[in-house]
């Protein structure tokens, strides 16, 4: 799909969309601090809930909308902006304690492959 299709849809998305609505991650991710990549971050809402609740000491959030990411960077300790199939995450291996694709996993082309090489273990 077209950059500016996913974009068109992505924008699309119901008011309040990019907030999340993910708290279960307090229940997946035990208290930290940990450092966390938040991909398909949205506003910074889930990741400033990490931190807010002991549960993160730093989280970088990638986004694939500069807007939402605008948003994102007033939470968060760093903001990516780009799509996580192609764009640089420049960290070493291990830098990430836990990587959180919350409603962003199921479009990616090669999860396992993309994850492993964000995550530091270069296939």
């Amino acid at each position: 799909m077209a950059r500016s299709v996913k974009a068109a849809l992505y924008r699309g998305k119901p008011t309040g969309y990019f907030d999340g609505s993910q708290h279960g991650i307090l229940d997946v991710i035990p208290a930290g601090p940990h450092t966390i990549l938040d991909v398909g971050c949205g506003t910074g809402v889930i990741g400033a809930l990490l931190t807010r609740r002991g549960h993160a000491a730093t989280v970088i959030g990638v986004e694939l909308e500069e807007d939402v990411a605008a948003q994102a960077r007033t939470r968060l300790d760093r903001v990516i902006v780009g799509d996580i199939q192609t764009v640089d995450v420049p960290y070493s291996r291990g830098y990430f304690d836990y990587i959180w694709c919350g409603d962003v996993i199921e479009h990616l082309v090669n999860p396992g492959r993309r994850l492993r090489r964000v995550g530091g273990d270069h296939d």
